[in-house]
């Protein structure tokens, strides 16, 4: 399966154009906002619409009822967050042990 080329955002935090900035660096991808600040509940009303049989498929409800901005797309600071990820996944298992100490 290859990777997602875009995600979708939705809830309070898609008010802060930094923390889409972040994400969409983070991520490696454009990340879009829906019309919807209620992400799981509307979520959960496309799948019922599609389990009452109101859409053939989860693809064809989303088409028909989710609409998106386009909001952020990797910028610059992406390669800043790589090389912290990098970092973090070669400390990772040294750290490990140290997680449950009490």
């Amino acid at each position: 399966m290859p990777p997602p080329t875009s995600v979708r955002a939705s809830g309070g935090g898609t008010a802060s154009r930094l923390w889409l900035q972040i994400l969409a660096d983070v991520l490696g991808v454009e990340v879009a906002t829906v019309s919807t600040t209620e992400g799981a509940a509307y979520g959960a009303a496309v799948l019922a619409a599609v389990g009452i049989g109101w859409f053939p498929s989860v693809e064809r409800a989303c088409e028909a009822l989710v609409t998106t901005t386009p909001a952020a797309s990797p910028g610059a600071d992406a390669v800043a967050y790589d090389a912290g990820y990098a970092a973090y996944r070669e400390l990772y298992p040294e750290l490990v042990p140290f997680f449950h100490r009490g």
